[in-house]
């Protein structure tokens, strides 16, 4: 594990590994060892990185992508900040929007979204007191599995389609992108941070019809209506078709071709 110069105001290390299991793995261990706040894991490959959900998994080539994790410590459980996954969303979304000039958006509660597909995946997990957040963003992929290609994107392929454009695009650097989230993030973590209107204009799908599955994605019967928006503490907020607001803590929205 080496320890690279990079910017964090969180003030904690950042450690790079040419390969591990996951990020998230390596925090666990690090958080057992006593290691600081805001300390980062960065990786160029994760022979077994996962995703939301039990047997879902992320993968991506070594070196073409943002895989890491940072570390936030507290003091209790109830310290954790409220709708972590879609605010460390809406960091990434203000980091990488300079990058890309057109508007990023964020599907509840974890993905991030650029023209329709998934640029960034989240995962926050818990290790005792301290807040491990997973972010897996596409960079320089271009090539996707076939049960993917229609679905997922990357900051390359969104420049890629603006050449010739007016706009010069900025340089996919990983460590500067990387630099610019733990920036955001540490801004939109922050107890005074107004956060809730930005993710809301940012929310993919708002307005729209759609099927929502609650609970453990890939289970359970699915229900239908207006996405409208987050509480304050992340829940997504749904209206039926009879006009009734329903709030869902946990769970997954579908997008069905029927439905839109």
């Amino acid at each position: 594990m080496e320890l690279i110069p990079l910017s964090n105001p969180f003030g904690g290390p950042v450690y790079y590994l040419r390969e591990t299991s996951s990020t998230q793995d390596e925090a666990r261990r690090l958080v057992a060892a006593g290691t600081p706040n805001g300390t980062v894991v960065l990786t160029d490959y994760q022979s077994a990185g996962r995703g939301r959900g039990q047997g879902r998994s992320w993968q991506a080539p070594p070196g073409e992508n943002l895989l890491c994790t940072i570390i936030l410590q507290y003091q209790s459980l109830t310290d954790f900040p409220p709708a972590a996954s879609i605010r460390v969303g809406l960091a990434v979304a203000r980091a990488i929007e300079p990058y890309v000039s057109i508007p990023v958006y964020i599907k509840w509660p974890n993905d991030v979204i650029l023209q329709d597909k998934k640029v960034c995946g989240i995962l926050c997990e818990g290790a005792g007191t301290a807040l491990l957040i997973g972010i897996g963003l596409n960079i320089h992929q271009r090539d996707f599995p076939p049960e993917l290609a229609s679905r997922a994107t990357s900051l390359a392929i969104i420049q890629d389609m603006q050449t010739g454009t007016s706009a010069t695009p900025l340089a996919l650097d990983r460590n500067s992108i990387l630099s610019r989230i733990l920036e955001a993030l540490k801004e939109v973590l922050s107890p005074e941070a107004s956060w809730q209107r930005e993710v809301e204009r940012r929310l993919y799908k708002r307005g729209e019809i759609v099927s929502f599955v609650p609970g453990l994605p890939d289970t359970g019967p699915a229900v239908e209506g207006i996405l409208e928006g987050v509480s304050p503490d992340g829940a997504l907020l749904l209206r039926s078709f009879d006009g009734i607001p329903q709030s869902f803590v946990s769970g997954e929205i579908r997008f069905s071709s029927a439905l839109l």
